[in-house]
């Protein structure tokens, strides 16, 4: 990200929007109920896959061909070794049991914090839970591992002795790893399981040890076990929304976000108790105290209003505030679409600049005739003139679909600068006749690096391997090759796709 990147220009209000959300999400501290292991022992004793991982195969057909292959590879990205990289965690995190049990908490709104043997042996109960240098646990959560460090089984031991609650999903471990004095290893590990007292299966279907002042749990499914520790969920999950929660000296913030490709307006349940929210939109900055409401004299609610792809942040207090009250978008009447002939210019970018057109149906400047467009990588300002449809009063303008940031005027004054989704701004006034709509549309700069790959232009400074490696690529000639080759990137859509519409609210 540089000056030469054609998005730079409007990056001050990407960065705004980081800098909003991190001065939230950097307060408080962690409010995670789950601190869920991670068995790397067991991928380490038993994960054979990984350790020939190679995309092309090569080594997989070779490998009982050569005996001699080394299993030790010193070249980076290669096979030889086991390798972690985030982009290739569904080979050795998303089928594994952590994965698999990680993935069900996510979606079912429990939140969790991954902790290592190393971390682990850095915690201690407090007062029934788990209390790590960070944060505070109500439950540790030990996924299907099959080995376990003779260590790190004490430890889950004199955490429960202490008055922690532990569940083992599926089994507790059967074996250690490694092999140095591993007859005496796998008799400790015994002798520290043997001596449980079960007690019967509750009506969760979980079997429960007490030791100490803890418990040591067990069951095939981790819900069951989260409801038999008394942990509860996220209800604001089952509308499709993801967060992050935290906790502050008054209250808890989240970080709330919408996902789904529906417009969501309900009255949400939160995990937590409070008596007053407040909302903060992190792209604008506005603020203001949600609407709240109780339910059944216990429970009370908070109205969130968020378009596809919009975040919020959302602030609880267990005191009542005073303050502005956050503007929701209450629909007046239908949607009306700005219809008329849009000018379109190509303002500045390169490698040249396309010749201006008119046009009546919005689309992606890339699939003009003109060849120049497709490798276009700039600014385009579109623009037309229009009258108010019937009715007065604020007006919600929503641009459609949009490649991918926009700055927006109306009768020549700059309303917004648009770099995400949801791509709207709500307008309080109109002309009844005559107004001027712009907006200058930029996009990244993917389609010049492609057609300079192409092209064959030299514009890369790589030195060794650089931030433009991104791993083993298989190019035209299908060749493989280390280096970056934009050629193969498909045309990226830029521009103002519409429809561009305007809505009444209040």
């Amino acid at each position: 990200m540089n000056p030469r990147n054609t998005i730079w220009r409007d990056l001050p209000v990407l960065n705004q929007y980081i800098g909003r959300c991190q001065s939230i999400l950097q307060r408080g501290q962690p409010n995670n109920d789950v601190l869920l292991y991670w068995p790397i022992y067991d991928l380490w004793q038993v994960g054979h896959d990984l350790w020939w991982q190679d995309y092309t195969s090569y080594f997989q057909r070779r490998r009982y061909e050569l005996p001699d292959l080394p299993l030790l590879d010193a070249n980076w990205g290669t096979i030889g070794y086991m390798q972690l990289p985030l982009h290739s965690k569904h080979l050795w995190f998303d089928p594994k049991p952590v994965g698999r049990v990680a993935d069900r908490l996510w979606k079912r709104g429990y939140g969790f914090d991954l902790v290592s043997d190393r971390l682990l042996n850095r915690c201690d109960a407090r007062q029934g839970a788990i209390q790590s240098p960070g944060a505070r646990y109500q439950v540790m959560i030990v996924p299907a591992a099959r080995v376990m460090p003779l260590e790190t089984l004490e430890k889950i031991m004199c955490l429960v002795r202490d008055g922690a609650t532990v569940g083992f999903v599926s089994h507790l471990p059967e074996d250690v790893p490694g092999l140095k004095n591993v007859e005496v290893r796998q008799g400790q590990l015994r002798t520290l399981l043997q001596d449980l007292e079960w007690l019967p299966a509750d009506a969760h279907q979980v079997r429960a040890a007490k030791v100490g002042r803890g418990r040591i749990m067990v069951s095939s499914d981790v819900e069951q076990l989260l409801q038999a520790a008394d942990v509860g969920r996220e209800p604001l999950v089952d509308h499709g929304l993801q967060f992050i929660r935290r906790k502050h000296r008054h209250g808890h913030y989240y970080f709330v976000k919408n996902p789904t490709e529906e417009i969501l307006d309900h009255w949400i349940q939160l995990a937590v108790k409070f008596e007053t929210a407040a909302l903060l939109d992190p792209i604008t900055g506005e603020a203001g105290l949600a609407g709240t409401r109780r339910v059944a004299n216990t429970t009370r609610q908070i109205r969130v209003q968020l378009e596809p792809g919009q975040s919020v942040i959302l602030r609880t207090f267990q005191q009542r505030k005073e303050a502005n009250l956050w503007r929701y978008h209450e629909p007046l009447g239908s949607t009306t679409e700005i219809q008329g002939e849009w000018t379109v210019e190509f303002l500045e970018g390169g490698p040249e600049l396309p010749d201006s057109y008119t046009t009546v149906s919005l689309d992606s400047w890339t699939k003009l005739p003109d060849v120049r467009a497709e490798r276009f990588a700039g600014t385009v300002r579109y623009s037309l003139t229009f009258d108010a449809p019937k009715g007065v009063g604020p007006q919600l303008l929503r641009l459609g679909r949009l490649g991918d940031s926009a700055r927006v005027f109306l009768n020549h004054q700059r309303l917004t600068t648009l770099v995400c989704r949801p791509f709207q701004v709500r307008v309080e006034t109109l002309r009844p006749v005559g107004n001027h709509l712009q907006i200058d549309v930029t996009n990244v700069a993917a389609n010049r690096i492609r057609d300079l790959d192409i092209r064959k232009v030299p514009w890369k400074e790589l030195h060794g391997y650089g931030m433009l490696n991104m791993g083993a690529q298989v190019n035209r000639a299908g060749l493989k090759s280390r280096k970056l080759d934009a050629s193969l990137w498909p045309v990226r859509e830029a521009g103002l796709f519409g429809p561009v519409t305007l809505q009444p609210v209040q």
